[in-house]
């Protein structure tokens, strides 16, 4: 167990306090709990997000429509329900890509910053 030292929070309030920074152990701690500062921004594939996005509630509601439509001989609609789906889901895919594209290179952008650790 670490022991850490809380006198130096009453100093926080002095304009001319400098922090002696973490010691090593305490951030070898802070890094085993909380884990390391990253996020990582996962892009899927177009067949994981067809099968994610084709599975759900609203869709298989028009599966049900589009079965209806084909027992009563109504190929058309059927196939122009299926089909807009299909590329309305394509569409928002490389939409959704290109989006997350941004926010993968957003976080991956590194910043140089200036780490007290021991007080140096």
């Amino acid at each position: 167990m670490v022991s850490y030292d809380y006198s130096h929070s009453l100093a926080l309030s002095d304009p001319n306090y400098v922090s002696k920074g973490l010691l090593r152990s305490q951030q070898l701690e802070n890094l085993w709990q909380y884990g390391p500062c990253e996020h990582k921004v996962e892009i899927p594939t177009l067949f994981e997000y067809l099968f994610s996005e084709m599975t759900g509630p609203l869709f298989m509601l028009q599966y049900v429509i589009c079965i209806i439509y084909i027992a009563e001989a109504f190929y058309f609609f059927a196939g122009m329900v299926i089909g807009t789906s299909i590329l309305t889901t394509i569409i928002n895919y490389f939409l959704l890509r290109n989006s997350l594209s941004k926010i993968k290179e957003i976080a991956e952008r590194n910043v140089e910053v200036h780490i007290v650790r021991d007080g140096r």
